[in-house]
């Protein structure tokens, strides 16, 4: 990590190692994972394959493994995880699939792994709204062939089978992000357990509002180190190319068919919908210039 601060005289250029990172007292992380043997069972995982596999990198730094591994099935594990961390003083760190490459998952100072790949549920589809509420294990893919059959997608595609709950906390994006944007643009509302084990809901379904704090915003992006996602609601930004029956493709309001086509491109697709569009526009505004025209010529008579 690089912080630069600067004045009007010169620019002073600090770097923090991870080398500097204290690891906690062997007493706290003694007493940590008692606490959350008893909470967890079988569920909190000491074994070093199974810390290995939760700490990887392609940067210049080493994988470093956390001193546990805890997989949660629910929101109440998260935030039991996080308070008894938290009273001892002992790093948490977030596993969705760890599918990214930056480092996210490594755990310079030890700690306790929440693994989320087990809260995988879809909660609420509102397809008329073109949203639904999910999970933060709930994959891409496996979100996309759950909304399928309702003739929906999630366009955002990081070329990995990532996470939900992680793209929104590395703020993922990929190739469609010119016509979609990036997860930044997609999540509407957040439930987010903070690091003294606080539960807090940012934004709401609603895609228009300006009340209060963007807090939901503040925590993509955020790589967890201001909280643990819990709960996302996400904005799904396009029909699926094809129906639910694989035939004819549907305009963004879905009002009518856009006829002679069967291709499964969502390019092809997206390229013929900005084309009605532009041209109803078109038209719009030709109706509008001739009432300022008539106007005019009215006001010289």
């Amino acid at each position: 990590m690089i912080i630069v601060l600067e004045s009007r005289e010169e620019t002073h250029v600090a770097t923090i190692s991870t080398d500097d990172l204290k690891r906690p007292e062997p007493q706290a992380l003694s007493s940590t994972l008692e606490r959350l043997a008893a909470r967890f069972g079988n569920r909190l995982i000491t074994s070093q394959a199974v810390r290995d596999q939760h700490a990887h990198t392609t940067t210049w730094l080493p994988p470093q493994p956390p001193d546990a591994v805890v997989m949660a099935q629910e929101t109440a594990d998260i935030q039991d995880t996080v308070r008894i961390c938290a009273e001892h003083g002992v790093p948490v760190i977030a596993f969705g699939t760890g599918t990214s490459l930056e480092g996210q998952v490594n755990a310079p100072a030890g700690g306790v792994c929440i693994d989320l790949r087990d809260m995988n549920k879809v909660l609420e589809v509102h397809a008329e709204d073109l949203d639904c509420v999910i999970e933060p294990g709930v994959t891409r893919k496996a979100l996309n062939e759950h909304l399928r059959d309702q003739g929906l997608f999630f366009p955002i595609d990081p070329g990995a089978d990532a996470s939900l709950g992680g793209m929104a906390a590395t703020r993922a994006s990929g190739t469609n992000a010119v016509r979609y944007g990036t997860m930044r643009d997609n999540v509407l509302a957040l439930k987010v357990v903070r690091g003294d084990g606080e539960i807090i809901k940012t934004g709401t379904r609603a895609k228009k509002s300006a009340a209060g704090y963007d807090l939901t915003h503040l925590f993509i992006g955020a790589e967890g180190t201001l909280g643990i996602i819990a709960e996302l609601t996400i904005d799904q930004a396009a029909r699926h190319p094809r129906n639910h029956r694989g035939r004819g493709l549907l305009v963004r309001d879905g009002s009518r068919r856009l006829p002679g086509h069967d291709s499964g491109d969502p390019d092809r697709y997206s390229r013929r919908a900005d084309r009605a569009a532009q041209r109803r526009t078109g038209q719009g505004l030709q109706f509008l210039l001739k009432i300022v025209v008539a106007g005019d010529a009215a006001s010289a008579a």
